[in-house]
């Protein structure tokens, strides 16, 4: 009998898409190795729970009254005994220290997915953290001794579209094709943010793709914004190598999506969104330079983030160290952790 896989994550809104996208990856891993996979979400938004069963994985809904309290457990601890899971995985910063011994107490082996260090003691036994220096960063206090510590990036996640696409090889000139994605939800629009500091700051025309969320509020004032640049608003793309294999650079959120043009070989800069990407974004621009930080979304100077941005999109090489962001990401950090939990 195939083992079983469990899978509680959530998006939309505040939370974003990057809990579920991630485990998508995760699942995909999971089905390589001849595991059978579920994801069980509270939210998720019908586009990207589409996506899940368009790409081969279970995905089912749960109806408890908040995400993370003892209603939840209970729920996801029913499901994963009814299809004899051997491991749950949970991906979200609800799932504190309280719902992590309700796990254990039901004999269930338990990973958690961190990016910061959301619970001040965790009981399981596994703990991803995929975030660059994780390892040097987090004192991971468990009541389980023999807790398996999966950290840093060897161990980050990466879809199977991006194992299969090619990667850039071409030079790094100015940058003229620029994708700007900032989430899944963007709740606060920090997209319209950015383009109004590419509007202040660079004068040369761009051909700018913003690539939104299918749970962005914000698109109709996306596609109406006013600009000397050429922007086209893509809502809910499904071909991000394509979109990426597209550009000559890329502005991102400091989540998981700079997993991806890291991959890729794309340029990035880094808008911060959520005070949860501080660690990866200080690892990427201020310890590697392996990009180069734009600062907050609701505190953009246009004197020192516009002259960052115009540096950058004139000559990436020159403030960025390429083959540092080259070597980041092998692109087999899913299936290591596979790996080490069946």
């Amino acid at each position: 009998m195939n083992k079983s896989v469990v899978i509680r994550a959530d998006a939309g809104g505040f939370t974003g898409t990057g809990h579920v996208m991630r485990m998508m990856a995760l699942s995909q891993a999971c089905l390589r190795r001849g595991l059978k996979v579920v994801i069980v979400s509270v939210q998720c938004p019908k586009n990207l729970g589409d996506r899940l069963h368009a790409s081969g994985i279970e995905h089912v809904h749960i109806e408890v009254s908040e995400p993370g309290n003892e209603e939840d457990s209970e729920a996801t601890i029913s499901l994963a005994r009814e299809i004899g899971a051997d491991w749950l995985v949970v991906d979200g910063y609800h799932f504190g220290y309280d719902y992590q011994k309700r796990i254990k107490k039901a004999d269930l082996a338990l990973l958690c997915v961190d990016d910061h260090g959301y619970s001040d003691l965790w009981c399981c036994d596994a703990i991803l953290n995929q975030n660059l220096d994780a390892e040097k960063c987090f004192d991971y206090s468990n009541d389980i001794a023999s807790c398996q510590l999966l950290l840093g990036s060897s161990f980050c996640l990466l879809r199977e579209e991006f194992l299969r696409a090619k990667r850039h090889t071409k030079s790094r000139g100015a940058i003229q094709k620029l994708v700007i994605t900032l989430g899944g939800s963007d709740p606060e629009n920090a997209t319209t943010a950015t383009l109004s500091l590419l509007n202040e700051s660079v004068a040369r025309p761009l051909e700018i793709r913003v690539l939104a969320g299918g749970d962005n509020s914000h698109v109709d004032q996306l596609r109406n914004f006013k600009s000397h640049h050429q922007v086209e608003v893509i809502q809910n793309a499904r071909n991000m190598p394509e979109q990426y294999a597209w550009a000559d650079g890329i502005i991102s959120a400091g989540g998981s999506t700079c997993w991806e043009w890291l991959y890729m070989g794309l340029p990035g800069a880094i808008v911060t969104i959520a005070e949860n990407q501080l660690p990866l974004v200080t690892a990427l621009t201020d310890v590697r330079q392996a990009a180069v930080s734009l600062g907050w979304f609701n505190a953009f100077d246009q004197m020192l983030h516009g002259k960052i941005l115009s540096q950058w999109l004139q000559g990436p090489e020159a403030v960025t160290r390429r083959k540092v962001a080259e070597s980041i990401i092998d692109g087999r950090g899913a299936s290591r952790v596979v790996r080490r939990i069946v």
